[in-house]
């Protein structure tokens, strides 16, 4: 069983007023996230195209992006939401680098620790081509043929002469 398996997303008609949870603006489209034993957190999301993104990270901590933006880290055992960023554009994809969690977003990206922490967000001027975390370095790339690097950990730019390299 995968870590995901042990919680569950049910689909709903609406939010509870009583519910917490986090949703994008105008949500259209709702779930609870429930770890089957006593909590659950609403998710709202302004599209109905898609399920929210859910990662489990190996250290329990589940990741949730929404379909505009939205993301958050959540405790396992409570369903507290332990940080929470607003990324611009549409979807997110989730990737685990071990200690850190990378969300991809149309027009940014966030990196988490696997705590859960929001380390730092980052972009470029247009929608992201590609997004990777190697050597503590977050390099973008847009669908311009700009490219940026930054620490992981910081958010702050750093030179990356691998972006000087032609390609193979």
């Amino acid at each position: 069983m995968t870590a995901f398996e042990s919680f569950r997303l049910e689909e709903l008609s609406e939010l509870p007023p009583d519910l917490p949870g986090i949703a994008d603006e105008q949500p259209q489209a709702f779930w609870a996230l429930s770890n089957g034993k006593g909590w659950r957190l609403g998710l709202g999301q302004n599209s109905d195209e898609a399920e929210p993104a859910i990662l489990a990270s190996p250290s329990g901590v589940l990741f949730v992006g929404l379909y505009h933006g939205t993301t958050a880290s959540v405790h396992p055992d409570d369903g507290r939401i332990l940080d929470r960023v607003k990324l611009m554009g549409k979807v997110v994809f989730w990737t685990d680098y071990g200690e850190l969690v990378l969300a991809t977003g149309e027009l940014e990206a966030a990196v988490f620790d696997s705590s859960g922490r929001l380390l730092c967000k980052a972009g470029l001027a247009d929608v992201l081509d590609s997004a990777e975390i190697s050597d503590g370095i977050l390099r973008l790339h847009d669908m311009s043929g700009r490219s940026g690097s930054f620490d992981a950990r910081s958010g702050r730019p750093v030179k990356d002469d691998s972006l000087d390299k032609p390609a193979d």
